[in-house]
């Protein structure tokens, strides 16, 4: 490995410049070395070398032509094309994205999308390793949720179609950001001791609240609830951020073994966070507290929970709820 992640996200232009160089005279005439790279290592060589131009002004790389791209490429083409209807949409141009990915017209785009992402779905399927084995059964589940809206007759065959190609983009789009978020950790886990306890935000904390309660379009119909945009949260870093929720309320009330959830007020909205303490499988059986869901709060059992609360400021913008004494 030649650079953590959080070396390359503090670097200036010029040193960028620099340590892309450097990468693209290690690796590119070496091809073998891209196995030895880990996958931000991966995300920073190809998100330079989209950009880069050549002195004619003619971008200097078609990533599409790199088999070590693929998946980065797949990525790009999910942001451009995303759209707020539940498919992706190829006649969408936007204009904020010029760069050697979204400059390609015509049919090489779509056939590339639709080859990659089939053949990510093949992986998918399998469940191995650390993040399929979490992240199929999210998916399974969420394809049985627009198969019952087809049976229904709440969808057509061709939305269904539509549907499910947007679903397999999500999910994609959730894999990405969480190997690219715990690649370079060894347990897969953001770790913080609160109360004497150990407490893991995991790859299924991260995919499992992205997947149920970030994603509106994804989940349209589905009987779920969505979260604000929370300035304390950040999505990129969401399993450190909920770790943080987590600290915030112990600094008033301590958590203890038989804690299940723990109720806040952020910006005047209730939200539930769910732990469950426990030998944990993904993490070879550690034991502690994992962070299982965190969303905002419209079931009536949920709402129920906050009956005999006070509310206890903690920052400007979130209030934890605990038991009146």
């Amino acid at each position: 490995m030649l650079y953590k992640k959080k070396q390359l996200l503090n670097l200036d232009s010029i040193n960028l410049q620099r340590i892309t160089q450097r990468y693209i005279n290690k690796v590119l005439p070496r091809r073998k070395e891209f196995k030895n790279l880990k996958w931000h290592e991966i995300d920073f060589l190809f998100q330079s070398m989209k950009i880069m131009k050549k002195d004619s002004g003619e971008y200097a790389f078609d990533l599409m032509e790199y088999p070590e791209a693929k998946y980065y490429v797949l990525y790009c083409i999910i942001l451009t094309y995303g759209t707020s209807s539940q498919y992706i949409d190829f006649s969408k141009r936007d204009k904020m994205h010029n760069d050697s990915i979204s400059s390609n017209k015509g049919k090489k785009t779509q056939l590339f999308f639709y080859k990659h992402i089939e053949d990510w779905i093949k992986e998918l399927s399998k469940g191995d390793g650390p993040y399929y084995s979490v992240i199929k059964p999210m998916y399974e589940r969420k394809l049985k949720e627009l198969s019952k809206l087809r049976e229904g007759k709440e969808i057509d065959n061709q939305s269904y179609i539509r549907k499910v190609i947007y679903l397999k983009a999500c999910f994609f789009h959730i894999y990405y950001n969480v190997r690219l978020y715990f690649d370079e950790c060894e347990e897969k886990a953001d770790l913080q001791h609160i109360c004497g306890f150990d407490v893991y935000a995991d790859i299924y904390s991260y995919s499992h609240v992205l997947s149920r309660h970030y994603y509106p379009i994804m989940n349209k119909n589905s009987n779920v609830t969505m979260n604000d945009d929370i300035p304390e949260i950040n999505i990129r870093t969401l399993p450190n951020s909920l770790l943080n929720l987590i600290k915030l309320y112990s600094s008033k009330k301590s958590i203890d073994r038989d804690t299940q959830y723990l109720l806040y007020r952020i910006n005047d909205e209730p939200y539930i966070l769910w732990l469950k303490y426990w030998k944990i499988p993904i993490l070879k059986h550690k034991e502690g507290f994992e962070i299982r869901s965190f969303y905002r709060c419209e079931e009536q059992t949920d709402l129920d929970k906050y009956n005999g609360t006070k509310n206890i400021p903690i920052t400007k913008n979130i209030a934890i709820s605990i038991p009146k004494s």
